[in-house]
C-alpha cells in the first residue's frame, strides 16, 4: 500500500470509524440486520412467485418466427391458469413482509433482553395487527402488511417489545402462584396484567391517530418518509448509500447494520 493510501486510510477511519462502530454496536440496528436476514428465504420465495406469474415479455409482442414466442406463449397460458395461484404465494410470503418482519424482531429482540420468545411474539404480533390493519367487512385489512407497512411494523413492535420488558422486569401486576403449579403456566398467567398493557396502549394508539388525525400510524409514517423515499430512489441517494455501505466494509462492518432501514426502501415496491 503506497504512502497516500495509507494516509487517506487513516484519515478515513480516525473520521468514520467511531461513527460506523456505534452503528454496528447499536441493539436495534442489529436486530434489525438479523431480523431481515431472518426472512429472507420468505422474501426471495416470494420474489421467485411473482416472476413465475407472469411471462417476463408478452408474447404477442414476438414475431412467430422468434425464438422465445413459443416459450412466452407458454408462459402465458401456464400463467393463466396457475398464476392466481403463484400471486398468492407472493402475497403470503413477500406480500405479507412486514407481519414476519415484527415477528423476527420480536425473536432476536426477547433473545437479546432473555424475555419468554413466545410471549414476546404473541406481544408484536398483536400490537401489529392492532396498529396496523382494521376489520374490512369482518375481513383483515392487509394493505400495510407489506412493504408499504414495514417503518410501522419496526416501530410498532420495539415499542411493544420494549414496553412490555419494562412490565415484567418490574413485576407491574404480577400474580404469585404456588410452586405446585406448572411453570408454563404461572409464566403465561404472570404475564396477564403485562400483556394487557401492551395491547391496551396499541389501542390508545389507534384510536389517537384514527380520532384525532383521522389517518392510521402506517399511512402517517409513509407520509412523512415520502421525501426521504424520493431522495433514495435518486442517483445521488442511491451513490450515498453505496458509499456509506463501502466505508462500512472498509473497517469491517457489515453494511446491513447500517443500511437496514433505507433497504426498507428498495423492498417496497412489490407491495
Amino acid at each position: 500500500m503506497s504512502k497516500q493510501l495509507q494516509k487517506f486510510s487513516n484519515v478515513l477511519e480516525k473520521l468514520f470509524a467511531p461513527l460506523a462502530a456505534k452503528l454496528a454496536g447499536n441493539l436495534y440496528l442489529q436486530v434489525i440486520a438479523t431480523s431481515f436476514m431472518t426472512i429472507l428465504p420468505l422474501i426471495l420465495i416470494g420474489s421467485f412467485a411473482l416472476i413465475l406469474s407472469q411471462p417476463i415479455v408478452d408474447y404477442h409482442l414476438l414475431s412467430k418466427t422468434d425464438v422465445f414466442y413459443p416459450v412466452m406463449k407458454g408462459w402465458a397460458q401456464a400463467a393463466e391458469v396457475y398464476g392466481s395461484h403463484l400471486n398468492f404465494l407472493f402475497g403470503v410470503t413477500l406480500g405479507s413482509q412486514g407481519v414476519y418482519l415484527s415477528l423476527a424482531i420480536a425473536y432476536n429482540l426477547a433473545q437479546k433482553r432473555q424475555m419468554n420468545v413466545f410471549l414476546t411474539m404473541l406481544v408484536a404480533l398483536v400490537s401489529f395487527l392492532v396498529v396496523n390493519s382494521q376489520y374490512v367487512e369482518w375481513n383483515w385489512d392487509t394493505a400495510y402488511f407489506g412493504g408499504t407497512g414495514l417503518f410501522s411494523a419496526i416501530i410498532t413492535t420495539f415499542a411493544a417489545v420494549e414496553l412490555y420488558h419494562l412490565l415484567v422486569r418490574k413485576r407491574v401486576g404480577y400474580i404469585a402462584f404456588p410452586d405446585t403449579v406448572p411453570a408454563s403456566l404461572k409464566e403465561s398467567i404472570g404475564a396477564l396484567v403485562p400483556l394487557a398493557v401492551v395491547f391496551l396502549t396499541m389501542v390508545l394508539i389507534r384510536m389517537i391517530f384514527a380520532e384525532v388525525f383521522a389517518t392510521s400510524v402506517p399511512k402517517l409514517l409513509m407520509m412523512i418518509g415520502q421525501p426521504l423515499n424520493l431522495a433514495v430512489d435518486t442517483v445521488f441517494g442511491v451513490s450515498l448509500a453505496s458509499v456509506v455501505s463501502q466505508l462500512g466494509w472498509w473497517f469491517g462492518i457489515h453494511s446491513s447494520a447500517i443500511l437496514s432501514v433505507v433497504a426498507v426502501r428498495h423492498w417496497d415496491w412489490c407491495c
